[in-house]
């Protein structure tokens, strides 16, 4: 896979900049698994910016993987648990389950 700069979109001169760990919660099973994730940083020499290399189910700036969110939508709109169930098994706050809920709406909407 090519590397591109996600600013300019150039493919030249794309070197390591620097990176940084951070924590990630993922669903294994029925549990919960809080991983620390490496993000390597690059810096394009054409536009003298620098950006974050995320894998394809990482989202800048949460800690949590869209397979993870899609997984405590999912179990909302089956209607199985309470919100209140859902957010407790999922260690997560009933303002945020739901603001995952409209952001997949608006997303499904749009596509």
């Amino acid at each position: 896979m090519r590397m591109v700069c996600c600013k300019c979109k150039s493919d030249k001169a794309l070197i390591k900049y620097a990176g940084y760990s951070r924590m990630n919660v993922r669903i294994e099973g029925e549990c919960l698994k809080l991983e620390t994730v490496y993000v390597p940083r690059m810096y394009c020499k054409t536009c003298k910016r620098t950006f974050a290399v995320l894998k394809d189910d990482e989202i800048k700036n949460t800690s949590y993987c869209e397979s993870f969110k899609k997984e405590v939508v999912n179990q909302y709109r089956s209607r199985a648990d309470t919100v209140e169930k859902i957010c407790m098994k999922y260690q997560i706050a009933i303002t945020t389950m739901y603001k995952w809920v409209h952001q997949m709406e608006k997303e499904e909407k749009s596509s």
